[in-house]
């Protein structure tokens, strides 16, 4: 998949089947950077930090590879367990293999793609490349 012949506009984007929402009072609620509850994905502020984009993406490929319940069922039932070990609720958080591998991913998109537009570009092929757009 390349994407060099891709170009966005705003009709483009208003045909996603994901929506972003900003300034979202859930999140404020949840003191949360961003969150993904299909098909939304709600950030805390109006204009959210790259890293927190593309975290959120990866729940997107999470989502796509285990199905919208099952993404949702695994990562409550590891919250679950991780909190029945006796792990704090950040504990139990940073320790979910789902939030490992969107850290993961994050770190290493971040230091791959240190420029502010090609790391918007590459998010969004992505998002294009799984279909999730």
């Amino acid at each position: 998949f390349s994407c060099e012949n891709i170009s966005f506009d705003k009709e483009q984007e208003t045909k996603m089947k994901i929506r972003e929402v900003y300034d979202s009072p859930i999140c404020k609620v949840l003191n949360v950077g961003g969150i993904v509850l299909w098909p939304f994905i709600l950030y805390y502020d109006k204009s959210p930090a790259l890293e927190v984009r593309y975290h959120e993406l990866t729940h997107l490929l999470q989502i796509k590879k285990h199905g919208v319940l099952g993404f949702y069922f695994l990562y409550l039932l590891d919250y679950l367990k991780l909190r029945l070990a006796g792990k704090s609720h950040s504990g139990a958080y940073y320790a979910l293999e789902f939030e490992q591998e969107a850290f993961n991913d994050q770190y290493w998109f971040y230091k791959q793609h240190p420029d502010e537009q090609a790391a918007i570009f590459y998010g969004r092929c992505v998002a294009i490349e799984n279909n999730i757009v």
